[in-house]
């Protein structure tokens, strides 16, 4: 009998087997294995699975060996620009270098031509001693003149203080002279002061300016208290520089003038006059109010002339 004829009587053998037995649901014929079948087809290719954990480090390999010998350079010279170098060395050969500047230019076999390879700069030397001094240098020759300075101008600086009036005031009538008491500076001795009648002298003709200035009080209390000052020549009636305002009979009041004249002809005579129709008073602070004896500090009368050409 042949496989398969026993494989349909065990079939049928089940088959009565369940008939008898009918709660026996699960009962199969197992046959026996058959030859091994032909190798199926690959499947596709799965996803790639995730990173698994760091391994450790492994141990360390054998020494290599001694690699071969580097090519020296040999610095043949140095060359202020990389122009002047390539003129004058269009070509070199392996080793050669020069300077350009600070910068290390070797030749290049491969590249047949000069490559910078970087700046040639050893570490700041120590600072050297003091050498010793040179000889004198040659005179040098002259530099360019120079532009023109400010012009001299010589001053002259007077004046009558408290102390000159022994602290008291002093009454000045119509046409009197103001007091001129001293000369504190006078660089060019152009000046000359006549104390007595209170007038000054020129020497020197030429184009002056003149400041003056006092501390006054009028002697009236109506309309008529202006005070009038002026700078004028001994013996006329021109006024050169004069001054005008109103004053008060209690209250000192500083009357200030200034101007320029032209002194024609040397050893001129002028004086600083009251023009006004009625006495002034130079007002003279107390020097008993003082703490000191400086002249400068209580001024009443005050002339400055300057030269200007």
């Amino acid at each position: 009998m042949d496989n398969n004829d026993a494989f349909k009587k065990a079939v049928k053998y089940i088959e009565e087997f369940k008939k008898k037995y009918p709660d026996l649901k699960n009962c199969y014929c197992i046959g026996i294995t058959g030859p091994k079948g032909e190798q199926g087809i690959p499947g596709p290719k799965g996803d790639i699975g995730p990173m698994g954990p760091k391994g450790d480090i492994g141990p360390m390999g054998p020494k290599g060996e001694n690699g071969e010998d580097g090519t020296s350079v040999t610095i043949l010279g140095n060359y202020d620009t990389y122009d002047a170098l390539i003129a004058t060395h269009p070509i070199g050969n392996l080793g050669d270098s020069y300077l350009v500047d600070t910068d290390l230019y070797v030749w290049s076999k491969e590249s047949q031509s000069w490559i910078n390879v970087g700046t040639i700069k050893g570490p700041e030397g120590k600072q050297g001693e003091k050498g010793e001094q040179g000889p004198k240098g040659d005179q040098g020759i002259p530099g360019p003149q120079g532009p023109v300075g400010p012009p001299n101008i010589p001053v002259a600086f007077f004046l009558t203080t408290s102390s000159d009036l022994q602290g008291k005031s002093k009454t000045i009538e119509s046409k009197d002279n103001l007091p001129i008491a001293a000369k504190t500076i006078d660089t060019d001795a152009n000046y000359y002061l006549n104390t007595i009648n209170n007038t000054i002298v020129f020497y020197k003709s030429g184009i002056y300016k003149i400041n003056f200035s006092a501390l006054v009080l009028t002697t009236q209390q109506d309309n008529s208290n202006i005070i009038s000052i002026g700078f004028k020549k001994v013996g006329e009636d021109i006024i050169y520089i004069g001054t005008s305002m109103w004053g008060d009979n209690k209250k000192a009041t500083l009357v200030t003038g200034v101007g320029v004249i032209d002194i024609k002809n040397d050893k001129q005579w002028f004086q600083i006059t009251n023009l006004g129709k009625y006495p002034i008073i130079i007002e003279s602070p107390s020097i008993d109010n003082l703490s000191t004896d400086a002249s400068l500090v209580s001024p009443v009368v005050t002339l400055l002339i300057e030269k200007l050409k």
